[in-house]
């Protein structure tokens, strides 16, 4: 399994940081972890448990932090949706393959 640390402290803004997110590094992919794990994770905590969580992916060292009782930001102001594909990301990889035929 992956390793994490909690953050010191208590209360709001209270971390989780996974050092190597397994689904991230698996999947390569920046729209596949925003699309089906950031956002539907940010809105199962929120909506079934009540607890408002914003992810933080970090794409250069696959980490992630989970930071718990702060609202995730609108997609327009989430670094998180303002990367660019990773260079060996299958989906891009087949998105320039369809275009070029």
């Amino acid at each position: 399994g992956g390793e994490t640390a909690v953050s010191e402290g208590a209360g709001r803004g209270r971390g989780l940081l996974v050092r190597r997110c397994k689904f991230l590094e698996e999947s390569g992919c920046v729209s596949v972890c925003v699309n089906l794990c950031k956002r539907p994770t940010e809105a199962f905590f929120k909506d079934t448990l009540g607890l408002d969580v914003w992810m933080r992916p970090d794409y250069s060292d696959l980490s992630c932090t989970f930071l718990f009782g702060v609202a995730p930001p609108d997609p327009a102001e989430d670094d998180a949706f303002d990367s660019t594909c990773f260079q060996h990301c299958s989906l891009a990889t087949a998105a320039v393959r369809a275009v070029q035929y």
